[in-house]
């Protein structure tokens, strides 16, 4: 009887499946919408929007943040995502060699004449 009251309590709608509940996220961009999702899916949740290269922060269920900070670069931003730290040189398709994910986009001539042996940025958009 009761798996009968409960086959017709979720076929009425008044009981909604687990299995169509959305998945707890595992990073929210700011404070406040990563502390509310840690409180619903009672996980921790971090806050993107406060990462850096040597830091990580992340909102506990029980309503406290966790600050964590490294004395060494971790992770290094490609494009809008943080990726470990990858110091291994490879050339690339454009014929430089390059780190594949490093804080200091470095690189270094990988052949030909009158091209600087290595450029290493002083600001965003001029390099040495």
């Amino acid at each position: 009887m009761r798996a009968f009251t409960l086959v017709l309590a979720v076929s009425a709608g008044f009981i909604t499946p687990v299995a169509n509940a959305a998945p707890a996220p595992s990073e929210l961009p700011n404070e406040a919408s990563a502390m509310a999702a840690a409180r619903k899916f009672d996980k921790p949740v971090k806050v993107s929007g406060l990462t850096t290269e040597a830091t990580e922060t992340i909102a506990n269920p029980n309503g406290k943040m966790t600050f964590i900070q490294s004395l060494k670069p971790e992770r290094a931003k490609c494009g809008d995502k943080w990726v470990p730290v990858d110091t291994k040189l490879r050339k690339h398709s454009d014929g430089l060699i390059r780190p594949e994910a490093a804080v200091v986009d470095l690189q270094f001539a990988g052949a030909g004449k009158d091209k600087p042996l290595a450029l290493v940025p002083r600001t965003a958009s001029r390099w040495v």
